[in-house]
């Protein structure tokens, strides 16, 4: 996906759209046991099909990725980055130590031959801060600043970008107020009319909007033993939703990636 630029626009506000590229990890395959090759190919197609699918909307993408998957992909990899961000995502997906954040920056820059800024936790865990900013990255994307059920509580947490010492923390986006998160789930689970008025409140709130995805929800997930939340609205219907979001938002707002923010986002969280 190395398309022309972005069209221009007037607007300042920025639109922000990151996949987290990844060894498919949240069910184990029917068949039992471990298959990466299996569990790559899985994440492998769904990219593909994004890729196609969001190609004619020209945006600037920010590709958060394992080591694992980054190794098993790299010329695919690499054509990405002549267009979009290549951040760190770890090494593996399934468990992250803290020496995994300063190699998986030193890995993917050796092997994809291009500078690695950005760090986010898999399932957006806790993260050592320390570590991130001693391995030399920019900024962090770890933060969901919502409640997830068995999984985080981060109401309190800042909804826009902010800094933890020097190290520039860059929340995903929620909505004001009700603090709802806009990523995966709630494309494909909350009514479209919904979620695209929810999503544009926010960017004119915000000025910018940030969401992720995985590759692997645009998939079929049946050689898995996926549960309902994950199976439900997926492969196609998620692809069409997917694209129907970006193009609303895209139809507002100027596509960037992070890195291109974080001059911008510094001087505010300065400020703030």
């Amino acid at each position: 996906m190395s398309g022309p630029p972005p069209r221009s626009t007037a607007s300042a506000q920025r639109l922000l759209f990151s996949v987290d590229l990844e060894e498919f990890d949240a069910a184990p395959p029917r068949h039992g046991g471990v298959d990466l090759a299996e569990r790559l190919r899985t994440s492998r197609v769904g990219l593909e099909r994004l890729l196609e699918a969001i190609d004619p909307l020209q945006l600037r993408v920010t590709f958060f990725t394992t080591v694992v998957f980054a190794t098993h992909h790299a010329a695919l990899l690499r054509e990405l980055a002549t267009h979009h961000e290549i951040s760190s995502h770890g090494v593996r997906h399934e468990r992250v130590e803290r020496a995994d954040i300063a190699e998986s920056r030193r890995r993917l820059e050796d092997l994809l031959g291009v500078p690695i800024r950005g760090f986010r936790m898999p399932r957006m865990g806790r993260v050592d801060l320390d570590a991130i900013a001693e391995a030399g990255y920019a900024y962090d994307a770890s933060l969901h600043p919502t409640w997830i059920p068995g999984r985080y509580n981060h109401l309190r947490a800042p909804r826009r970008p902010f800094l933890a010492g020097d190290l520039l923390r860059v929340p995903a986006s929620v909505s004001p107020r009700l603090r709802i998160p806009l990523f995966w789930l709630a494309i494909k689970h909350l009514p479209q009319r919904v979620l695209h008025r929810i999503a544009l409140r926010t960017l004119h709130h915000d000025g910018d909007l940030n969401f992720y995805v995985h590759p692997w929800e645009f998939t079929d997930l049946e050689s898995f033993q996926a549960s309902r939340l994950l199976r439900g609205g997926g492969g196609t219907a998620m692809l069409r939703r997917t694209v129907g979001l970006l193009s609303a938002l895209a139809a507002e707002a100027q596509p960037a990636t992070y890195a291109e923010m974080v001059p911008a986002w510094r001087t505010q969280a300065a400020r703030s």
